[in-house]
């Protein structure tokens, strides 16, 4: 004899459900902050520098690891 049994798709646990919205939350955050970032300096002033500091047909190459920068040929 033939029994039906249904298909359960397992429902998202309220972990699961936190640590999404946990990720989603710490993208918006670092975005937003990145954004604040950008409007609190002035980008004028250092890219000037930077590009006046290099002659004429080469540009800055900045290594933000480093906390340094050089100038390098254009190609």
């Amino acid at each position: 004899m033939q029994t039906a049994q249904t298909m359960r798709r397992p429902s998202l646990s309220a972990t699961t459900i936190v640590m999404l919205a946990a990720v989603l939350i710490a993208f918006v955050l670092g975005g937003f902050g990145g954004y604040a970032v950008k409007a609190v300096t002035s980008p004028g002033s250092v890219a000037s520098r930077a590009a006046a500091a290099c002659p004429t047909g080469m540009h800055a190459v900045v290594w933000y690891t480093a906390k340094t920068w050089a100038c390098q040929a254009d190609s």
